[in-house]
């Protein structure tokens, strides 16, 4: 019986470091073996987090691997993939938890603005992956439930991490759970990438908006990225906001800033305008009775 002890103690040693569990349990992957951020970076080599084998497991067959999509970008720090027709996987670290939520609110705003102005079929759920802050899942685009194939969208936010998953080519005769497949795929996303997006990197990017002026503007209309159109109406000058801002990289965003005096007798006053993105004058513009700032994003 002494000579059994070692080996049992071994055995139980093992287990231990490769994570077996007693009664069937399956153990969280090791992120060590799946690709990481490159000092700090999200990489190409990302792609490789789902494999074909994956899909397959959860009933969708994925045609070709995973890879890097070129072109512009639409933030600084991520990595967008594709395989044919239309399968996708995005991973975005955004510099705060803060911008990440503004982007996916934005996200999921446009998302329900697309789905009244064109019309179209939505499932639209919120709040379905557990070790996420928040996601949301429908439709992509204009696929609906007319559609002899379908294709489906699921974002979700984790910290400062977003992770977005398209399923296209959906079978509805064969693949009857697409939002279970999405759910498992960014559940395995997840656990690969281990803490990614639970910790800030940087600094949330900030908008600064002012008039200047004396008296009363009669109106101030502002629309910026991620956010809906707004007017505020009888706004004692000078006026300033900041906001918060999603990092969008590449891509170009506009942004609009007007203010109205109202009308009296005599000559109008003068008023100005003035749009800064962390610190660096977007548009800068005076007149009289009215000022209009127009600019884009990335700030040149």
């Amino acid at each position: 019986m002494r000579t059994r002890r070692p080996l049992i103690a071994m055995a139980a040693v093992l287990l231990v470091v490769t994570g077996c569990s007693g009664g069937g349990g399956s153990a969280k992957p090791s992120t060590s073996s799946w690709p990481q951020p490159e000092n700090g970076q999200i990489t190409a080599k990302m792609c490789g987090l789902l494999t074909s084998e994956d899909y397959e497991q959860f009933n969708h067959r994925l045609l070709l691997d995973l890879e890097p999509q070129r072109g512009e970008k639409a933030f600084t720090n991520g990595v967008s993939c594709s395989a044919p027709p239309a399968d996708m996987l995005t991973l975005m670290l955004q510099p705060t938890a803060e911008s990440a939520k503004i982007w996916y609110q934005g996200s999921l705003a446009a998302r329900k603005r697309a789905v009244i102005s064109d019309k179209s079929d939505t499932v639209l759920v919120e709040n379905l992956v557990t070790d996420a802050d928040e996601s949301w899942f429908d439709f992509w685009l204009t696929s609906g439930n007319e559609n002899e194939s379908q294709e489906y969208e699921l974002q979700v936010r984790r910290g400062a991490l977003v992770v977005a998953l398209v399923l296209s080519s959906v079978d509805k005769t064969r693949e009857k759970d697409p939002k279970g497949t999405l759910i498992a795929l960014a559940d395995r996303v997840l656990q690969r990438v281990g803490d990614l997006g639970k910790t800030d990197t940087g600094t949330t990017p900030m908008l600064h908006l002012e008039v200047n002026g004396t008296g009363t503007a009669a109106r101030i209309d502002y629309l910026v990225p991620d956010r809906e159109f707004q007017t505020i109406e009888n706004v004692a000058l000078p006026w300033k906001a900041d906001l918060p801002l999603a990092d969008h990289g590449e891509q170009s965003q506009s942004i609009s800033l007007n203010a109205t005096l109202p009308i009296t007798s005599g000559f109008p006053t003068q008023v100005s305008c003035r749009i800064l993105a962390d610190d660096k004058i977007v548009s800068d513009e005076q007149n009289l009775g009215f000022a209009g700032c127009l600019g884009n994003l990335p700030a040149r």
